[in-house]
C-alpha cells in the first residue's frame, strides 16, 4: 500500500499495487519452465548462407536446422547435454558442418549453440522471434 501527502498536508487515498492483469510470478521451483518453456531461436550468416537453429519450448521439444530458409536436419527432441546435428552448405563441394546445441543439465538456463565449420566455433546468437 502506498500513501502520500498533499500540499496541505493532508493524507491522499491510498493506493495499491499489484499484480493483478500480470500473470503471477512462479514459485522458485518453476523456474526451470520459466528459461526451459520457451522456444529458442539462433541464426548466423557464413559464407553467404543462412543457417538457423530452431529449439521447441521445453527439454523435450523439437530441434529444427535450417540453410537458406530449408530444412537440412530435424531432431524430434532433446536431451540434457550435447545435442548434435549434422548439415551441409550447398557449395560446389557440399560443405559439411556440425551444431552444438548445448542443454544445461543441472542449471536452469537458457541452451548455448554453436556452429562448428572446419574445425572452428563460430557461437550462434539468440534472436527474438515475434
Amino acid at each position: 500500500m502506498e500513501s502520500t501527502l498533499d500540499g496541505d498536508g493532508h493524507c491522499r487515498t491510498a493506493t495499491y499495487r499489484c499484480r493483478t492483469a500480470a500473470a503471477p510470478l512462479p514459485a522458485p521451483d518453476d523456474r526451470r519452465s520459466v528459461i526451459m518453456g520457451n522456444s529458442h531461436h539462433f541464426h548466423l550468416d557464413q559464407g553467404g548462407h543462412s543457417i538457423t537453429v530452431n529449439v521447441g519450448p521445453g527439454r523435450d521439444g523439437e530441434i529444427e536446422l535450417l540453410v537458406n530458409g530449408k530444412v537440412v536436419a530435424y531432431q524430434k527432441d532433446h536431451q540434457p547435454g550435447m545435442n548434435i546435428l549434422t548439415g551441409e552448405l550447398p557449395d560446389d563441394p557440399a560443405h559439411p558442418f556440425r551444431i552444438l546445441l548445448r542443454q544445461p543439465r543441472l542449471i536452469p538456463s537458457p541452451p548455448r549453440c554453436t556452429l562448428l565449420l572446419d574445425g572452428v566455433e563460430h557461437p550462434m546468437p539468440e534472436r527474438l522471434v515475434i
